[in-house]
């Protein structure tokens, strides 16, 4: 009689929150964060926009324990928050049918990858002219390891802005297309990039390096596609021809994805004459 008793309490629990976390659809994502690669240790914010698909009185939002909240905003209004291992609980009511933002000051020394890939964390290291040289892998533990988020594999923001900002002379590459990059009077790059597509949390990447860039055009199945490249300074030579092999390769996937596609076509065409 006990164990049963255990066992249905942990079960209305999971009810509970998976009905709470399906009750908010994430949109948008603008994450700005500032790296200072002495101490290893990142500060910024996240704001998420989200459409509530029924009422809610708590907002569940994902990040690593070791990393410290400062504040935490709801439509530009600071609310208070608690924090439950993993997790921000955030007390609130939002009625059916609202778009919200939430916002997330944060700081701290995120977790080091002891094992990359498969042991989640930042890689911090030196290139061959012992400069720092920075990436990190997430794919096992999600994007909460290092911004705030809601991690849920379901639920992907349709669009996000990434702005990562870094000391002179490191180059900070992120996912989508670069958009700007601005200089500050302290010695720090701000590098700007928007993604237009649907994306993964555990797929939102940073590296950070000396990186060269050199450029390249693919003439695709839909047009002139454009080609970019971040390579450490001194491969730059073997790099261009180790990059030959990329054209042929898209073109394979082009070939593929647009038979993929046609068969799609074909398929949805007769299954009503079916």
């Amino acid at each position: 009689m006990f164990f049963f008793s255990c066992f249905q309490k942990q079960d209305n629990t999971m009810f509970s929150y998976s009905h709470v976390m399906d009750c908010y659809d994430f949109k948008y994502s603008y994450l700005d964060l500032d790296f200072s690669l002495l101490d290893k240790k990142i500060k910024g914010h996240n704001r998420m926009c989200f459409d509530s698909k029924c009422f809610l009185d708590v907002i569940y939002i994902d990040l690593f324990s070791n990393l410290h909240v400062d504040s935490v905003f709801v439509d530009g209004c600071e609310v208070s928050f608690s924090r439950e291992d993993n997790q921000l609980l955030i007390e609130h009511d939002i009625r059916k049918g609202n778009k919200f933002f939430v916002d997330i000051f944060y700081q701290g020394n995120p977790v080091s990858s002891k094992n990359p890939p498969w042991d989640g964390g930042f890689v911090w290291t030196k290139d061959n002219n012992n400069l720092d040289w920075v990436g990190v892998a997430c794919q096992k533990d999600g994007g909460r390891l290092w911004w705030p988020v809601k991690n849920d594999l379901a639920d992907e923001p349709d669009s996000m802005r990434i702005n990562i900002s870094v000391e002179k002379p490191y180059l900070a590459i992120s996912n989508g297309q670069l958009i700007d990059i601005k200089e500050d009077n302290n010695n720090k790059r701000h590098f700007e990039w928007l993604v237009t597509n649907p994306i993964n949390n555990y797929n939102v990447t940073v590296n950070i390096a000396n990186y060269k860039n050199f450029k390249d055009t693919l003439q695709g199945v839909a047009g002139i596609l454009a080609l970019d490249y971040y390579v450490l300074a001194y491969n730059v030579i073997q790099a261009k021809k180790h990059f030959q092999q990329v054209k042929p390769m898209l073109h394979t996937f082009e070939k593929l994805l647009v038979h993929t596609h046609f068969m799609k076509m074909v398929t949805d065409w007769w299954r009503p004459l079916i």
